[in-house]
């Protein structure tokens, strides 16, 4: 065989185990990325007072579908997983979120989900303990004031965590545009930012009350000097 002949067959000889290695290296990353898109994140409690929360948009449930049947369905389902929180416009219906709260054994069990948004119409937040045990609030603009998880400026809901994994889920209907940060804070965290909210609440207010008292002299001051005149 000549040299080139032997060129040409080991050319041949490679060219299928070229291939080989790339369909097993995209084969591998689609499943990869299949495998993320079933799992729910996991958002491990850490030291931080204020954590962000990577949570997933559930796709294809139907409009009846309970928070019962999808956390029996949890293995099974998938979504887009978002960080942080969504940015999804006007949404019909009902949007359903998941994630993972993972607390260690020797952190608080007591911490505050909230969201950013205070124009929510609605919003049921279920978290489920490794017992089984299922917990359910309430927040938002329609929500009567005596079934509030909270009486908060910003959507918030108090969850007890086991120790270890807990699953939660957020129902939301609204027909403000779906948008919004998603944290998690600890009690001192959350007294202090409620403290914050209500003092430029009441900042706020306190200049809106003197502008509209300065407002009123200046028109009666006016107006009696074109009485003089």
């Amino acid at each position: 065989m000549t040299l080139l002949g032997r060129i040409n067959f080991i050319e041949a000889g490679r060219l299928p185990v070229a291939h080989c290695v790339v369909a097993l290296i995209v084969s591998w990353l689609l499943g990869a990325a299949a495998l993320q898109a079933v799992a729910a994140p996991v958002n491990p409690i850490g030291e931080s007072a204020n954590q962000s929360i990577r949570v997933q948009l559930l796709g294809g449930l139907s409009e009846t579908a309970s928070a019962s049947e999808i956390f029996e369905d949890w293995e099974g389902l998938a979504g887009d997983d978002r960080v942080a929180g969504l940015s999804e416009g006007y949404v019909k219906g009902a949007t359903w979120l998941r994630l993972t709260l993972q607390r260690d054994g020797g952190l608080p069990s007591r911490w505050w989900l909230v969201l950013s948004n205070p124009l929510l119409d609605r919003i049921d937040v279920y978290v489920r303990n490794r017992a089984g045990d299922i917990q359910h609030l309430m927040g938002g603009e329609e929500v009567p004031s005596d079934r509030l998880a909270a009486a908060t400026v910003l959507p918030s809901f108090p969850l007890n965590l086991s120790e270890g994994e807990n699953r939660v889920l957020v129902r939301i209907e609204t027909r403000n545009s779906l948008a919004f940060r998603i944290s998690l804070r600890d009690e001192r965290t959350m007294s202090q930012h409620e403290q914050r909210q209500l003092f430029q609440g009441g900042l706020i207010a306190g200049t809106h009350l003197l502008a509209a008292i300065a407002g009123f002299a200046i028109g009666w001051v006016l107006r009696e000097r074109l009485w003089f005149l």
